[in-house]
């Protein structure tokens, strides 16, 4: 059970939507692999959950989304993002994150069981975003 205000299945025609359709399939966990670069989407007991890839392809739709999914976030503290499903990150993506958490003014605590991707959130210093995992 989500903690936002609305969980749906949804079905649609791409062909109908346009370009809105990939503002809605990423919002979405479980979709076809080749439908997005990512998935962004509520997670219970973290605010969110993020799977897929955070790259320079979709960097100008995981903005968007970003700007649409976390001012819904009631959380205290920071923001809580499951990063597990995730299969490739590079430190565009993680730069991106931090620099949308910072202007809006808020931190978030992106959880991952990837040793590789913890290190290189440490190399970049990040204000805003703290990446952690097992055993910290």
């Amino acid at each position: 059970m989500s903690a936002l205000p609305v969980s749906a299945i949804c079905a649609y025609d791409a062909t109908e939507l346009g370009p809105a359709t990939d503002e809605l399939v990423c919002l979405h966990p479980f979709t076809c692999p080749d439908a997005g670069p990512f998935r962004l989407y509520a997670d219970d007991p973290p605010a969110f959950a993020v799977s897929g890839e955070l790259d320079l392809a979709g960097e100008a739709l995981f903005g968007t989304t970003l700007r649409r999914t976390l001012p819904l976030s009631a959380t205290q503290g920071p923001i809580v993002i499951d990063g597990r499903g995730l299969e490739f990150v590079d430190h565009r993506g993680l730069r991106h994150l931090d620099r949308h958490l910072t202007r809006v003014g808020t931190t978030a605590v992106l959880w991952t069981e990837s040793d590789l991707l913890r290190r290189v959130a440490g190399i970049l210093e990040l204000s805003s975003l703290r990446v952690t995992g097992p055993g910290e």
